[in-house]
């Protein structure tokens, strides 16, 4: 196996964007979350019923299927 492509500096430099996409979407991933946490969690505390309403149903839809059949929703049904 030809171990050197590992330590070619065109390599190096792929290896440090993937690392910078990796954190960006790391970043943005838990700005996103951390908002809708927040935004769902005041609306589950509200005095609104119609919101709480809202709010219960996602999270009981979201914590109710798994993650891959989410992803394949989003991916093909908002396209």
């Amino acid at each position: 196996m030809n171990w050197e492509v590992f330590a070619d500096p065109a390599t190096l430099g792929l290896y440090w964007e993937g690392l910078l996409t990796t954190l960006g979407l790391l970043l943005s991933s838990l700005v996103v979350g951390g908002v809708l946490a927040l935004l769902l969690a005041l609306a589950l505390t509200s005095q609104v019923s119609m919101l709480r309403w809202a709010a219960g149903a996602y999270t009981y839809c979201i914590r109710g299927t798994p993650l891959l059949i989410q992803v394949y929703l989003i991916y093909y049904g908002l396209a």
